[in-house]
Parts: C-alpha cells; sequence; structure tokens
C-alpha cells in the first residue's frame, strides 16, 4: 500500500486512477499526516477489512 499526502494526491488525482485501475494497488491519502481515505481499483479483490 502506497501512502501520500493529500495535496500531492489533488495533483495527480488522473493518473492515479488509471495507476489504481491497472496496477490494483491500494493508495492510502492523508490529510495533516492522519490516513483519510483509501483508493483501490473496483475489482481488485480488496476488502473493507485490508484498511
Amino acid at each position: 500500500m502506497r501512502s501520500m499526502a493529500l495535496s500531492e494526491a489533488k495533483d495527480k488525482l488522473s493518473a492515479l486512477v488509471e495507476e489504481a485501475g491497472s496496477t490494483h494497488e491500494i493508495i492510502q491519502i492523508t490529510q495533516h499526516g492522519h490516513p483519510a481515505v483509501t483508493r483501490c481499483a473496483r475489482g481488485s479483490g480488496w476488502r473493507r477489512s485490508d484498511c
């Protein structure tokens, strides 16, 4: 799982969506250093309990 700040995710959102769809990597977005969002591609096999 990769983690990145919200400001970086905003700048790279389109690329992150494409990357998540092709690599099925889980991406955690943080806000003020704390986890805020976990993004994964649909159909990636990710389960809610994985967070």
